[in-house]
């Protein structure tokens, strides 16, 4: 596995080495939704997703939709310009819910479950297509409620503490899934992720609203940016 050393209580509960994996009430829950659902009926005081919304089924199928297409891209070179065009009119639906809703969250003001379910892939999404495909999702006027959503994500502290970066995350995705396909055009922004084109010189440059991975909506100054730096 590509996770490194686990202690021998997980080899325990996850022979696979696999991660998420959770132990409830006993229960061992190895599925990153199936443990999202699982604290979600464990605690039914605090709902984060609200009961009998309509919206909240085609969301979810909306999202597997978008994992796969961007999963049979980012692993395959075939039909490059198919797929690409497909995946981008993925994204226009993505971008019309958040509007539709009112936003900054897929069904509002409130943070819900369907966010936390969307909230990893398109993180990955974000780093790896720039770095594999030429395709920025952040900052794209293209896709500007999906901008929006990210900002609002990053104010909230609960993500900020497990939201990963663009370097970290192009690197552990070939252990994970197997080998990423790229084109020629995303060389550019692959050498800025990896800071072969000197973009990681210290000091860092500040933020005007370029930067490839933004760090306007992270809400530290000076001094608490280089301590998590």
């Amino acid at each position: 596995n590509c996770y490194g050393d686990m202690p021998a209580w997980f080899w325990a509960i996850q022979p696979s080495g696999g991660i998420p994996v959770a132990k409830l009430d006993g229960q061992v829950i190895r599925e990153s939704n199936d443990i999202i659902m699982a604290v979600e009926e464990a605690f039914p005081d605090r709902p984060l997703l609200p009961q009998g919304d309509p919206r909240v089924r085609p969301l979810l199928s909306l999202e597997r939709e978008l994992f796969s297409a961007w999963f049979r891209w980012l692993t395959s070179s075939a039909s490059e310009g198919a797929q690409r065009a497909n995946f981008e009119a993925l994204l226009r639906r993505v971008d019309g819910e958040l509007a539709a809703s009112g936003g900054p969250y897929f069904l509002g003001a409130d943070l819900s479950l369907v966010d936390c379910m969307f909230a990893p892939f398109l993180e990955r999404m974000a780093a790896s297509l720039p770095y594999y495909k030429a395709l920025t999702l952040r900052r794209n006027d293209g896709w500007p409620r999906i901008e929006q959503w990210f900002l609002a994500m990053e104010s909230r502290p609960s993500y900020r503490h497990v939201q990963s970066d663009f370097y970290t995350h192009v690197h552990d995705l070939p252990p994970q899934i197997g080998r990423c396909q790229s084109v020629p055009e995303a060389e550019e922004l692959a050498a800025e992720i990896d800071g072969s084109d000197g973009s990681w010189s210290l000091p860092l440059p500040e933020d005007d609203g370029s930067l490839l991975q933004p760090l306007q909506g992270l809400g530290a100054g000076a001094d608490a940016a280089r301590r998590e730096a």
